[in-house]
């Protein structure tokens, strides 16, 4: 829907990733974060989608569940010395 009102045609970007002449693997819209440079993409999409006046809660929401992960569990203890 962001890309919609961006004026992105979202499959012609992909299109264009994958004339990269190495280590390309596209990757396809869906909700969430992620992207190779965690946080940096998700949360520069969701400053930028303000300038479109379009709300990316989900975004936001699920890049305050990564930052508190660390919080959410003590010592990790896996069975190993």
């Amino acid at each position: 829907m962001l890309s919609l009102r961006m004026g992105i045609d979202i499959w012609e970007v992909i299109d264009a990733a994958s004339t990269k002449p190495f280590g390309f693997n596209a990757f396809y819209p869906g909700p969430g974060l992620g992207g190779h440079c965690i946080p940096v993409d998700p949360y520069y999409l969701s400053w930028k989608a303000r300038e479109y006046d379009f709300s990316t809660r989900f975004i936001e929401l699920a890049g305050e569940v990564n930052t508190a992960m660390p919080y959410s569990r003590g010592r990790c203890d896996c069975g190993r010395a």
